[in-house]
């Protein structure tokens, strides 16, 4: 976790005048303006004119408006006009019942960091109406744009309404080695022209030595005119959201409607919403590319859309990814992967809800020349918005490798559930294994080897069965499958092939055999499943068994349950 260094702050100037006045004699030890009065400005003034750490401390409810024009690109770094520049180490805090804004007017940035290793911190202040509006420029709210080494905290803080016309239209950095805290505090109504609405984070040094921490805090309704409508991350080595972290309402014109992390940045989200954001291209929650590692728990990716492409919820690519215990629901892509979409990642998916997602191509994931592993999870109730044989609503594989083990696929809508969609007819090898897995009750075919010659799905103690088929009225299964035994396959023909192991227990359209399964629920488990009634032929039928089952409940080693439930 990442904490503001501890400091001993020096001197304290206590701010008495809503004015924007500036300090009559810098470095005397006083906060003075021609009236005698310490305004903002004034104290910000002398602070910097005094070696070692200050603070300062506003004693008067209002708003603080930066009213003194700055000069243009070419502004003075001495905080006398303009933005107010910070060049030695300082707090700047409300005092207990004040409440304390800071307006930049629409014509200023607020705040720019001038002299390298420097400690900032600003707490329970609204930061708005910052702009830094001429060509070029970056950070409406803040820019770090000196040397590294530096400690930004926002703690209590709201940025509002603030404007850049180039990057981070709250917050802009590209120091190596800076740390920004963002601890209970919110970002609202941010724009940005190109990338980062509320805030653009990047490391120019290459050295990946960047920390972000986001605790207790919200990025709302910020805008992007290219990506990363509230948070562009490039390069750093550790990104922390933790703590009811929401990022909702945010919208980007091209990608990342949400979040875009990108160049070896490493990033841990927990408990952190991220709902109801936009792109006009690809990846309406997050973006993701260039050997970056995301890990998220305990998290919910909800309602998030992109607009002409690919990636509903997480468009990633180049990219090592762990999901865990966390929620991918009603998020819509117009291509393929309307809750995730993977490209050149190595990802493992455990414990998740992969539920009402739609496109219309692969509606629920999509994984291209991937690693993927995929245990305990459902993935339900996914719809594919128009009816090609080559749509798949479940998931769908492209030259990848992966491994579902404890997983149900049900209720979900489309001609196929789960296959193998290559790029060119019969020439991909994608190899999926299922293991204990259950595809039931869905919209269409169960499993589908649709297009590919090469391409291998293998099925052990799996379960697929009562699904409505497509074309053919019931048939759960479409092309060459590999069984390694103790199947249960409701219902096949001539053109489902490969279930002829003799612990299989196959049907026909004509008999199938029914499975009697109970309704989808969660039955103890964490992710909904199918129990299985105890007149199930199901039950007790296999000798090939995982340790436990999708709840977690333990199997036993012989004689276990067919499918994802443990009977």
């Amino acid at each position: 976790m990442l904490l503001y260094s501890g400091t001993v702050w020096a001197v304290t100037f206590f701010v008495n005048d809503l004015n924007d006045t500036v300090d009559i004699v810098p470095g005397n030890g006083v906060c003075a303006d021609a009236s005698g009065h310490c305004t903002l400005r004034a104290a910000v003034i002398e602070t910097n004119a005094l070696a070692g750490a200050d603070k300062i401390s506003l004693m008067v409810s209002g708003t603080y408006f930066l009213n003194i024009a700055g000069s243009g690109v070419a502004d003075e770094d001495l905080a006398q006009n303009g933005d107010l520049d910070i060049a030695d180490d300082l707090e700047i805090q409300e005092l207990f019942f004040v409440s304390a804004t800071i307006d930049g007017n629409g014509t200023e940035r607020i705040f720019e960091l001038v002299s390298p290793e420097l400690i900032f911190k600003i707490k329970s202040i609204q930061l708005q109406n910052g702009s830094a509006s001429f060509t070029g420029t970056s950070g409406g709210g803040m820019l770090l744009d000196e040397a590294g080494n530096n400690s930004i905290t926002l703690q209590s803080v709201t940025v509002i309404d603030n404007y850049s016309r180039n990057r981070g239209g709250a917050v802009y950095t590209t120091m190596p080695d800076t740390t920004l805290n963002i601890i209970n505090s919110s970002f609202q109504r941010n724009e940005a022209n190109t990338s980062g609405g509320a805030l653009y984070m990047y490391d120019s040094s290459f050295s990946h030595l960047c920390r972000v921490l986001v605790d207790s805090s919200e990025f709302l309704e910020n805008t992007s005119g290219y990506d990363g409508g509230a948070i562009y991350i490039s390069g750093c080595a550790q990104v922390t959201l933790q703590n009811s972290v929401t990022i909702s309402a945010n919208q980007a014109t091209n990608d990342a409607g949400g979040l875009r992390l990108c160049d070896n940045t490493s990033v841990n989200l927990s408990n952190t919403l991220i709902d109801s954001n936009s792109s006009g291209s690809y990846a309406g929650g997050l973006y993701s590319i260039w050997n970056t590692s995301i890990s998220v728990t305990r998290s919910n990716i909800t309602n998030n859309e992109s607009g002409v492409n690919t990636g509903g919820a997480f468009f990633l690519y180049d990219t090592n990814v762990s999901l865990q215990h966390t929620s991918i629901v009603n998020n819509v892509a117009a291509n393929r992967g309307g809750g995730l979409y993977f490209y050149g990642v190595t990802a493992t998916i455990d414990s998740a809800l992969i539920e009402q997602n739609s496109s219309d191509d692969v509606a629920g994931v999509y994984i291209g020349y991937s690693n993927v592993a995929i245990e305990d999870s459902s993935i339900i109730n996914n719809t594919i918005t128009d009816a090609l044989l080559s749509d798949i609503s479940g998931l769908s594989t492209t030259e990848s490798t992966v491994q579902i083990d404890n997983t149900t696929f049900s209720g979900n809508t489309g001609p196929v559930t789960l296959g193998v969609l290559p790029f060119s007819s019969g020439a991909d090898t994608s190899h999926v294994v299922l293991h204990s897995v259950t595809i039931a009750r869905n919209n269409g075919l169960g499993i589908g080897n649709t297009y590919s010659s090469t391409a291998t799905i293998e099925a052990t103690n799996s379960l697929i069965a009562q699904n409505t088929g497509f074309l053919v009225s019931g048939l759960d299964c479409y092309g060459g499958v590999v069984s390694n035994g103790y199947n249960l396959v409701g219902a096949t023909d001539s053109s489902c092939t490969g279930f002829s192991d003799p612990t299989d227990l196959v049907g026909s359209t004509t008999v199938p055999i029914n499975p009697y399964l109970r309704s989808l629920g969660l039955y103890g488990g964490s992710t909904p499943s199918h129990a299985l009634a105890s007149t199930s032929p199901a039950n007790g039928a296999s000798n090939d068994c995982l340790a436990t089952d999708q709840r977690g409940f333990a199997r036993p080693s012989t004689g276990c349950s067919i499918g994802s439930f443990e009977y």
